[in-house]
């Protein structure tokens, strides 16, 4: 695994997420909705590249779905999800 190429700031979320708890499905995928966005300056260092999503805790996949919209619309290669638990 080569470090330099772990990013955590490219992929940014634009308001304070809601609190999710006893949300249903749609409830949370309306807050989710237009919530991420890509910064400028990586836009570059994104374009051809294989991205892994990390989530600790997957509900409904509104989130992982909110940031996978946001990433499809550049030109990224793949993206892969990782769930370390599914509720």
């Amino acid at each position: 695994l080569d470090t330099r190429k772990l990013d955590h700031r490219s992929l940014q979320r634009l308001n304070t997420p809601h609190h999710q708890v006893g949300a249903d499905r749609a409830q949370r995928w309306q807050q989710a909705q237009d919530s991420f966005w890509i910064q400028p300056d990586a836009m570059p260092a994104l374009a051809g590249q294989r991205v892994v999503l990390i989530d600790d805790v997957m509900t409904t996949g509104s989130t992982l779905a909110a940031a996978c919209l946001a990433l499809k619309a550049k030109p990224i290669q793949s993206i892969s999800l990782v769930v370390l638990m599914r509720r």
